[in-house]
C-alpha cells in the first residue's frame, strides 16, 4: 500500500519551492578534474555575514568566528581598541552597549555549544544510543557513489539512467543493510513510498510533523549532514542552468534523506525516541531556539566585526604612513620579463623575483583563461577537456 500525505500545507508547489531554496543554500561542488575554489557561502549570498552565522549555527552547529578567549587575547594585546567594538556595536544596532561591557561579557562567555537543529535521525541515535546517523551516511553514500559513477566505482548501478530518488528508491527497497542492523521494516517503508519524489518528500515531512515554515530550515539542516553529495549533486544543477536547462537532483537527493528520515521513525516505535521528539520539533519554530548560546553567538559576531575593523584601521594607518617610492632607476628596457598567472601562490614568486633585481619586470595574466584544449591520447578513441577550470 502507498503511504500518501494528508498535510493541506504541503502541497506539490509549494513543497517544490521549499526544497528549491533549501538545496540552493549548498555550494556546489565539481570533480576533481574540473575542481575551482568555491565560497562555502556561496549559497548564502542574499544573507548578511550574522544571517549566515546564526542559520549556520543553528543547522549544524557551524562557527563562524574565533573563539571568546581569542577576541579577549587580541583586546588585551591591543589588537582590538574600544573604538573598534564601539563601531561594531554601532553597526549592529546595539548602542546601549558600551564596549567595557563587552569585553565584563565576553570574560564571562564559556564557549556553548551553537543552538543546533535536531532532525529525527539525530533525535533518534541519542536517545537509542545507535548511531543511525551514520548508517544513513554510509548507505547514502554508497548508493550515491554507484548511481553517479564515471567508471571509478567498484560497484555501478545497474540503471544509472533512472532519477536520483528512483534510483535509490530500488536499491533501498531490496538493501538489508538497514534492517540487519535493526531498523525493522526500512525496505517495506521504503517500498511503500511514492515514486514521484515530491510526494514521497510530502509523506515523510507529513509523518515528521514539520510545518510549512519549518520546511526550509529542516531540509537544509539534512542536507549539511551528508554535504558532500548535496554538493555534489548541486552543481549537476548548477551546470545544467548554465545551458538554460534545469535539474532537479538536489530536490530528489533531499527526497532521498527524507524517506530515511521516515524509514528511521518507522523503526523505532520507542516512548522515549517519541517524548525526545516531542521537545525537539517544538524547538523547530524560530521563536523556540532563542538560547544561552543564541546570545553568546550575537557577541562573538559583534567581536568579529571589532576584529575586522581593526585589521582595516591597521592596514590604512600603514599605507598612510609609507614612504613615497624612490625614482626608478631600472633600465628603460628591462634584461628580462617573466609574466605570471594573477593568484596568491604566483604573487610570492613574483614579489621576490622583483625583489632579487631590478632588471626584472614582472607582468600579470589571467592564466585561468588560456587556450581551451582536446587532448586524444594515443590508442584512445575518445578526447579529453584539457580547458581553464573556468570553463
Amino acid at each position: 500500500m502507498e503511504l500518501t500525505s494528508t498535510a493541506p500545507h504541503l502541497t506539490r508547489d509549494r513543497l517544490a519551492a521549499d526544497l528549491a531554496e533549501a538545496t540552493g543554500r549548498i555550494a556546489p561542488l565539481w570533480p576533481l578534474e574540473s575542481f575551482v575554489a568555491v565560497n562555502p557561502y556561496f549559497g548564502l549570498a542574499d544573507h548578511t555575514y550574522p544571517q549566515a552565522a546564526r542559520l549556520l549555527a543553528r543547522a549544524i552547529g557551524a562557527r563562524s568566528t574565533l573563539s571568546a578567549d581569542a577576541y579577549r587575547a587580541a583586546a588585551d594585546s591591543g589588537l582590538i581598541e574600544p573604538r573598534d567594538i564601539e563601531a561594531a556595536l554601532r553597526a549592529s544596532g546595539r548602542t546601549h552597549t558600551s564596549a567595557e561591557e563587552v569585553l565584563a561579557l565576553v570574560d564571562a562567555t564559556s564557549e556553548m555549544p551553537a543552538p543546533r537543529l535536531r532532525t529525527y535521525v539525530d533525535v533518534a541515535s541519542a536517545a537509542t544510543g545507535r548511531d543511525w546517523a551514520r548508517l544513513r551516511t554510509d548507505r547514502v553514500s554508497a548508493w550515491a557513489a554507484a548511481h553517479h559513477d564515471h567508471g571509478q566505482a567498484l560497484w555501478r548501478s545497474t540503471e544509472p539512467g533512472l532519477g536520483p530518488f528512483a534510483s535509490w528508491k530500488r536499491e533501498a527497497s531490496l538493501d538489508r543493510t538497514p534492517e540487519i542492523m535493526g531498523l525493522k521494516g526500512f525496505r517495506t517503508t521504503v517500498r511503500e513510498l511514492p515514486d514521484d519524489h515530491l510526494d514521497a518528500a510530502a509523506v515523510a515531512l507529513d509523518a515528521l510533523g514539520i510545518g510549512s515554515d519549518e520546511v526550509v530550515p529542516y531540509v537544509h539542516a539534512l542536507l549539511l549532514r551528508v554535504a558532500g553529495w548535496a554538493a555534489f549533486v548541486r552543481r549537476i544543477a548548477w551546470d545544467a542552468g548554465l545551458v538554460g536547462a534545469t535539474d532537479d537532483s538536489p530536490e530528489q537527493f533531499a527526497a532521498v534523506l527524507l524517506g530515511w528520515e521516515l524509514g528511521v521513525l518507522h523503526a523505532t516505535d520507542d516512548p522515549v525516541v517519541a517524548a525526545e521528539w516531542g521537545r525537539a520539533s517544538a524547538e523547530l519554530s524560530s521563536e523556540g531556539v532563542v538560547s544561552v548560546a543564541d546570545a553568546s553567538l550575537d557577541l562573538l559576531l559583534v567581536l568579529q566585526d571589532a576584529y575586522d575593523r581593526a585589521a582595516q584601521r591597521r592596514f590604512l594607518a600603514t599605507l598612510a604612513a609609507a614612504p613615497a617610492p624612490a625614482p626608478s632607476t631600472a633600465p628603460t628596457r628591462p634584461a628580462a620579463q617573466a609574466v605570471f598567472c594573477i593568484d596568491v601562490r604566483s604573487e610570492v614568486m613574483r614579489r621576490h623575483l622583483e625583489a632579487s633585481t631590478t632588471g626584472v619586470e614582472t607582468l600579470g595574466f589571467a592564466g585561468f583563461f588560456g587556450l581551451p584544449l582536446a587532448h586524444l591520447p594515443l590508442a584512445h578513441e575518445h578526447a579529453v577537456a584539457q580547458c581553464p577550470v573556468l570553463l
